[in-house]
């Protein structure tokens, strides 16, 4: 089955908000954009039809799910969100 590594996605994170968010904006999200990192690299390798999913719940913050599970802990904040949106 095709796949890739979930640092490959890692990666388009860290590149996506480097782009896309200024500087106070990236330093006020860095500790938060690393624990997501860390999250999506223990995944491990993502294959072809996997569902990622980040959703925001207000009062839970960003949550990572693949093909329906949960994955690490809700992330605070929804100008993570706002951060992540900027990406696509």
């Amino acid at each position: 089955m095709i796949g890739v590594e979930s640092k490959e996605f890692t990666k388009a994170i860290n590149v996506g908000i480097q782009r896309n968010c200024g500087e106070a904006e990236r330093l006020a999200l860095k500790d938060r954009v690393a624990t997501l990192a860390r999250t999506v690299d223990a995944i491990g390798k993502l294959r072809k039809g996997d569902l990622i999913n980040l959703d925001f719940f207000p009062s839970r913050g960003l949550l990572l799910s693949v093909n329906g599970t949960a994955r690490g802990p809700a992330l605070p904040g929804d100008d993570l969100y706002d951060g992540v949106l900027k990406i696509f």
